[in-house]
């Protein structure tokens, strides 16, 4: 088993117009590469929030992304520079 860093962030949190936003807490991993999906789902599983993020850094100072529910990965698996 590796060994990763993760936080648990609130997005959305401030203000919009009138309104206060609380934010929607998600969990965010960093890994040095990708477990398999099965493990990844057992963590977001585990953390139970609506999203979480694993990230794994490219050395080009771009990162590999890929989204986990707590019941399903998202579709939304992505490169970010």
């Amino acid at each position: 088993m590796q060994s990763s860093l993760f936080w648990i962030v609130d997005a959305f949190v401030g203000t919009l117009g009138p309104r206060e936003l609380r934010g929607n807490p998600a969990a965010v991993v960093v890994l040095r590469e990708f477990p398999p999906a099965a493990q990844l789902q057992e963590w977001a599983n585990e953390f139970n929030l609506s999203e979480t993020a694993f990230v794994v850094p490219l050395g080009d100072g771009s990162f590999d992304l890929r989204w986990m529910t707590p019941r399903r990965r998202r579709r939304c698996w992505t490169r970010v520079n």
